[in-house]
């Protein structure tokens, strides 16, 4: 079930990124079928410059997963608004399973997107990711606006309903790899702070 819950969740993402996209197509289209060819060369320009910004952000990371995972999530976040900071320096082989690294990040970053999203000053969310004696370190920062309990010593989730199918999802996979985690909240600032073992 929870393998299903996370490619439906790939596929949702996927989708987003490709309407982001069909929107752009469809617009430089509009604009060369109406021979606004100015407008379309400003289009083309800014359009250019939000890849480059990306490709820059993403420079370091040779893992092919981060790298489809990361842009998809820095797309959805710029459509709410949210900025997104990088500072990653990721050894191109992992030893965790594609899978296990696909959950992990996209369930980290999912639930940071949400965050900000209800959060109505600036948003922002910051990701580091970095090899060190050989460990991997995950850090995972995002603004709040809403108090978030405590159960048992541990955060739980703010979705309605209270499932908190990913915050589970993280800590399986962390503890299957004899990893640590730890959660904290600083200046209305959400604190995740990952160590696995490599």
């Amino acid at each position: 079930m929870d393998k299903i819950f996370d490619i439906e969740n790939n596929i949702v993402n996927t989708k987003a990124w490709q309407h982001d996209w069909s929107n752009h197509l469809s617009v430089l289209l509009f604009l060369v079928k109406s021979g606004e060819y100015q407008e379309l060369e400003h289009y083309i320009e800014n359009l250019t410059k939000e890849i480059k910004v990306l490709e820059k952000q993403l420079l370091n990371v040779d893992n092919i997963i981060l790298k489809a995972i990361i842009s998809q999530k820095i797309e959805i976040a710029k459509n709410f608004g949210i900025e997104f900071i990088l500072k990653l320096d990721i050894p191109e082989e992992i030893k965790i399973k594609n899978i296990d690294l696909s959950t992990l990040i996209n369930n980290l970053l999912d639930n940071s997107i949400e965050a900000n999203i209800i959060t109505g000053t600036y948003r922002w969310i910051k990701l580091e990711i970095f090899k060190m004696k050989e460990n991997l370190y995950i850090t995972v920062k995002n603004t709040i606006n809403c108090e978030i309990k405590q159960e048992d010593g541990k955060y739980k989730t703010t979705k309605q309903g209270g499932k908190g199918i990913g915050l589970r999802q993280i800590d399986k996979i962390v503890k299957s790899y004899k990893g640590s985690i730890i959660r904290k909240i600083e200046d209305d600032i959400f604190i995740t702070k990952i160590l696995i073992p490599l």
